[in-house]
């Protein structure tokens, strides 16, 4: 195994995800690929006037952080790369890993429950569109 994405959305709860592909990283001496997706921007038509953060800081502002996730990784000795895609999180997912030929995503259970379980979590969108293998990994 070389390379491991992972996904996450720099949250204390993706945490866990993040830790277990650090971990098989390690191990296998896997580049791990952080993939942290930045959704487009939507605008809101109604009564209200909806005020959206300029996109483009909010992409700055998931790189800065993913990149220190990034370096806290390569001081435990792991190889690490990043990516900040616009778009969809499972989307995004599957797409880095196609372009990367990923021979692992590891995702997050968060949202498996419930409704959105039925209507399409992320962790489910990603096992049904992966061309590779994919863990998802227990956060709560």
């Amino acid at each position: 195994m070389d390379r491991i994405v992972v996904g996450t959305d720099l949250s204390q709860r993706s945490s866990a995800a993040v830790a277990m592909a650090a971990q098989l990283a390690g191990q296998m001496g896997a580049t791990l690929h952080l993939v942290s997706a930045c959704p487009m921007p939507a605008v809101g038509m109604g009564p209200e006037m909806v005020i959206i953060p300029d996109h483009g800081q909010v992409v700055d502002s998931a790189k800065s952080d993913i990149d220190r996730m990034a370096e806290e990784l390569r001081a435990q000795g792991l190889t690490v790369e990043t990516h900040t895609p616009v778009g969809d999180a499972a989307d995004a997912l599957c797409a880095v890993a196609e372009t990367i030929g990923a021979d692992l995503i590891v995702v997050g259970n968060k949202r498996m429950q419930g409704a959105a379980r039925i209507l399409g979590s992320v962790p489910n969108r990603v096992a049904h569109k992966a061309a590779c293998s994919v863990l998802i990994t227990r956060t709560a």
